[in-house]
């Protein structure tokens, strides 16, 4: 994720990245696109250790995994640089949640989609009835497309989010589930 982040706002050849939450640091480095959807991250662990929490100071004394680069969410992300939460970064969540069933973190942060996704495929299908997941503690936001601050990638912002106005994107996303031989969950 740090090396899309860096491609997509230094490299010449791309004109930004996403998926991206809003967060006051990159609203100083992103023109945003409207919102192409939401997201949410949640809290994965092993069915047989589960992790309870009512809320994220609970996760103290836990090990978590995260992916380097990411925001979880501006009071966890606080949390963390506080020292209040011990998370361990990874390369990819793919790799987070084989650490998870490895049983090398306790729980890992994933968004919801993202986990539906690796759990629906060949690799991970399997375990997925190992995967208990606990969606209270993180709120849905809102998902971007984050355009370089530049006058090409301003430009790219408003042109793109002028044809966003003619997609039905509720409708795509549950045509992708539908492709992947998921249903969409209720609520989604």
């Amino acid at each position: 994720w740090k090396r899309t982040m860096e491609f997509g706002l230094h490299n010449p050849d791309y004109i930004g990245f996403m998926p991206v939450w809003r967060t006051p640091e990159r609203e100083k480095i992103c023109y945003f696109s409207t919102a192409l959807g939401s997201s949410q991250p949640v809290l994965a662990y092993l069915k047989s250790a589960p992790v309870s929490a009512s809320s994220l100071a609970d996760l103290h004394g836990i090990r978590v995994g995260t992916v380097a680069g990411y925001s979880n969410g501006e009071q966890f992300d606080r949390m963390v640089r506080e020292g209040l939460l011990h998370v361990e970064e990874g390369v990819s969540d793919e790799t987070n949640l084989r650490k998870l069933l490895g049983k090398r973190f306790q729980a890992i942060v994933i968004e919801k989609y993202v986990l539906r996704y690796l759990l629906a495929g060949p690799e991970f299908h399997a375990d997925r009835a190992h995967i208990g997941v606990d969606s209270h503690l993180f709120g849905e936001r809102s998902v971007h497309l984050c355009f370089q601050r530049t006058p090409e990638g301003h430009a790219r912002q408003r042109a793109f989010n002028e044809a966003a106005r003619e997609l039905d994107l509720h409708k795509l996303e549950r045509d992708y589930w539908r492709r992947l031989g998921e249903e969409p969950a209720s609520g989604d």
